[in-house]
């Protein structure tokens, strides 16, 4: 591959292939109010380009419902934060259109910190996450993921496109972006490894 990783990741932006998020969806939070509230301070939170309010009000409603539900069963000491990634973390996520309007085509990927540094606190959650991954699943229409990890780990690993990704474009729904100090490599394209390009299609 003769191209430098930035500009294998323009090229993909480019091709409409929503590889390099805009930076405005860096850390965008859940809306917790219930009318049409997509503007804050002037700017258009969305979890699609061009879905329809009703839509936008469904995933919203999603995401105050995961973050509901995952505060209830994971102790507030062991929770650090919750974050939704992918294509709708990003603001760029599938639209199904229907005869009854639109709907959600991609999988919603939460991504749920834990303090738990021996990975005891993820074992004894595998049950209650499978049956709020049914439930939810079901409510929301589309798969409903929950991938457990820690900010060590994430500021420990190497660069890969996977976490340039979610590094790049999320929302959260508990925590800020003061937790991802420590992460600035995985905002660095020119760092992810030429083979990671294969990604990409």
């Amino acid at each position: 591959v003769n191209a430098s990783m930035p500009q294998v990741l323009e090229n993909r932006r480019l091709r409409g292939h929503a590889a390099s998020p805009k930076p405005t969806r860096v850390g965008m939070a859940v809306d917790d109010r219930n009318a049409d509230a997509t503007q804050s301070a002037g700017q258009e939170l969305r979890f699609t380009l061009d879905g329809s309010q009703s839509l936008e009000r469904h995933l919203n409603r999603i995401c105050r419902r995961v973050r509901t539900e995952l505060q209830s069963i994971i102790p507030a000491e062991k929770l650090t934060g919750i974050l939704l990634g992918g294509g709708y973390g990003r603001g760029e996520g599938g639209v199904l259109r229907t005869p009854d309007g639109d709907r959600p085509y991609n999988d919603l990927e939460f991504y749920v910190f834990l303090d738990d540094r021996f990975g005891l606190t993820a074992r004894r959650l595998g049950p209650a996450l499978h049956a709020l991954h049914e439930r939810l699943t079901e409510l929301a229409g589309i798969e409903v993921e929950f991938k457990l990890l820690t900010l060590e780990s994430l500021r420990a690993s190497a660069p890969t496109m996977f976490y340039y990704d979610l590094v790049m474009g999320h929302r959260w729904l508990v925590g800020d972006e003061s937790l991802l100090a420590g992460c600035e490599h995985h905002r660095q394209a020119d760092r992810l490894p030429l083979d990671e390009a294969t990604r990409l299609w």
